[in-house]
């Protein structure tokens, strides 16, 4: 008999497999309100320095067969006028390492100044996927049978548009927009085309002695579609330099409650660290003990000097 931590697993891949298609959800961040990549491309060409980002998640830490991601992400202007580039690479663990998804993407971006601080973003993504299945973990009845290895090789693309007029944003982005070319192994991996809205405001509050804002209020909102699988997460941060604290709501379209969202951010003007964990609302707690998620960004801005060009200083008239 299938050890139990897994029997649910093996039941839902023996039939997955028969049908040689299987549709896999990405993984979702909690921290979306930090303007990460991989939920948008678009937001590779905000920022004007040099980024460096890593981001750990593991989703339902009690369970023995939990969910761990790992991300990294690096991003600079180039010397091309108003582009960007991004690399990104993902690592999600699935029930233990039994299911294994490898990513890397590289992302190009490019932005068009509407006014003093409004523009427009857009973002291309290409992405390389290694998914991988080890049964080897798992306990079997009989010790005789032996559980092959699979390994899907496949790439994909997305594109993104992000509109950042003074302290408002609002943007878009379909996430694996063409379908998955399968490059090695059955084509039972196909990422669902996912979709994207998001939308925020920073309002504040008070200034210091040089017009910067010191104390600010700011709600956001995200709605993905994958598939059938549909996320909307709102909520707001408050924020007085250096500390920012949020809470967030994240349910369906058809408000089945999902998880509360608390957040704690540390800003800093060579880092950036956010830590959040997710919980069962109140009145679900009776219903999902074991539920729960901690995740972590630290984020490194490096400033980028663009080469100038040295021009001869006019000799003075005499």
């Amino acid at each position: 008999m299938f050890n139990l931590k897994f029997k649910y697993i093996i039941v839902a891949l023996t039939i997955l497999i028969k049908v040689k298609t299987v549709y896999s959800q990405s993984p979702s961040n909690s921290h979306f309100f930090l303007n990460l990549i991989n939920e948008n491309p678009a937001n590779v060409s905000i920022n004007n320095e040099r980024l460096i980002a890593f981001n750990y998640r593991n989703q339902l830490p009690r369970l023995a067969s939990n969910y761990v991601n790992y991300g990294f992400f690096y991003s600079q202007p180039l010397l091309i006028k108003n582009s960007s580039v991004g690399f990104l690479l993902n690592n999600d663990v699935q029930g233990s390492g039994i299911i294994n998804n490898f990513s890397s993407s590289a992302i190009y971006g490019y932005k068009v100044k509407m006014a003093s601080r409004s523009f427009i973003h857009f973002g291309l993504q290409a992405s390389f996927f290694q998914k991988s299945y080890n049964f080897s973990g798992l306990d079997l009845e009989d010790s005789n049978e032996v559980l092959s290895k699979e390994n899907v090789l496949y790439s994909d693309f997305s594109a993104g548009i992000k509109f950042v007029l003074n302290n408002l944003y609002f943007g878009g982005a379909i996430q694996h927009a063409t379908p998955p070319l399968v490059l090695q192994g059955y084509n039972y991996t196909n990422n669902l085309r996912t979709y994207l809205l998001e939308t925020g405001i920073e309002i504040p509050i008070k200034y210091n002695s040089v017009y910067q804002p010191v104390f600010s209020i700011s709600p956001s909102l995200l709605l993905k579609y994958e598939g059938g699988h549909q996320l909307i997460q709102f909520g707001s941060s408050l924020k007085r330099n250096p500390v920012e604290l949020g809470i967030w709501l994240r349910q369906d379209f058809i408000f089945n409650y999902d998880a509360l969202v608390f957040s704690f951010a540390f800003f800093q003007p060579k880092f950036n660290f956010v830590y959040s964990y997710d919980v069962k609302p109140p009145w679900l707690m009776n219903y999902f003990q074991n539920s729960g998620a901690h995740e972590v960004t630290f984020l490194i801005k490096m400033e980028y000097n663009k080469k100038r060009k040295l021009r001869a200083i006019k000799c003075p008239k005499n």
